[in-house]
């Protein structure tokens, strides 16, 4: 019988994390799903699973975006779902996945809500990186009549997926996007933006949990602050519209407001320098 959902895991030198995302997927094990594995870095690893249809590619390529491309090419379901291999997914992830494309036929990719695995995660991605942005309530996306939608809330590349057909009408992975790119993030805002130009809609679903296993300390939250903001302007400046001006400057202003009144705060004044840098672009 022909499998319904491949789920794409990429990884880079996450060995032990990847292993613990493998294992969590074992729980799909019966429904139409096929696992594809991703993984490059110093050393492969060891696999045990009793998933029926899992695919282990140790390929030695480039960033996220090559890798998530490279899983798109080895894709033979309907739908692909992307997730990160830190990620941990919840209770019905899949039936509530699925269940998002029958909510309108122009559906043509569906995003979940990414929760924290820990009380320290949630104080450093939800309350300091603004990390949960989506909130409680199901929606359509789609551009309005004047073609505005905010890039940032429309998911994210830790708990997304699409109708297959829809790369060869829009494009794979910007590849200079990403993780290991010269933009260092990106990728997912771009795609997900290119679908909704594309005239088609994405449907949010926060039932469709995924658990972030939080692992970074100070200094890493500083540089990711950076690079997620470093990645904003670059898709941002690459599709350069209306939307794209508007969102750039608001999160300028925003930014750097923050960044004045916030003195008392030393550890937030630091993210959101990290932040604003990135949005400008500096190196």
């Amino acid at each position: 019988m022909a499998k319904t959902l491949t789920i794409a895991v990429c990884s880079h030198n996450k060995n032990f994390l990847l292993l613990d995302t493998i294992k969590e997927c074992q729980k799909f094990r019966g429904n139409d799903v096929k696992l594809i594995i991703v993984h490059s870095g110093n050393e492969g690893i060891s696999i045990s699973s009793n998933l029926a249809d899992m695919y282990y590619f140790n390929e030695k390529m480039g960033g996220l975006s090559t890798k998530r491309n490279f899983a798109i090419s080895k894709c033979t379901t309907d739908y692909i779902a992307f997730m990160d291999d830190d990620c941990i997914p919840g209770e019905g992830w899949i039936e509530y996945i699925l269940s998002g494309f029958k909510k309108d036929e122009n559906v043509k990719s569906v995003v979940g809500r990414i929760k924290q695995y820990t009380d320290k995660g949630s104080q450093h991605f939800d309350k300091r990186l603004d990390y949960d942005k989506m909130g409680d309530n199901p929606r359509l996306i789609r551009l309005t009549a004047f073609r505005f939608v905010n890039i940032m809330k429309i998911g994210t590349g830790g708990n997304m997926a699409f109708c297959a057909d829809i790369f060869a009408k829009i494009g794979n992975f910007d590849e200079n996007l990403g993780a290991g790119s010269i933009a260092y993030a990106g990728e997912d805002k771009d795609i997900l933006y290119r679908v909704l130009k594309a005239g088609y809609s994405i449907y949010y679903e926060p039932k469709a949990v995924i658990y972030h296993n939080d692992t970074i300390g100070e200094n890493n939250l500083l540089y990711m602050a950076y690079r997620y903001s470093y990645g904003t302007q670059a898709i941002l400046r690459k599709h350069g519209d209306f939307c794209c001006i508007i969102l750039y400057l608001l999160g300028l202003s925003k930014y750097l407001l923050e960044y004045i009144f916030s003195i008392s705060d030393k550890a937030r004044r630091q993210i959101v320098f990290n932040l604003l840098k990135g949005l400008l672009g500096i190196r």
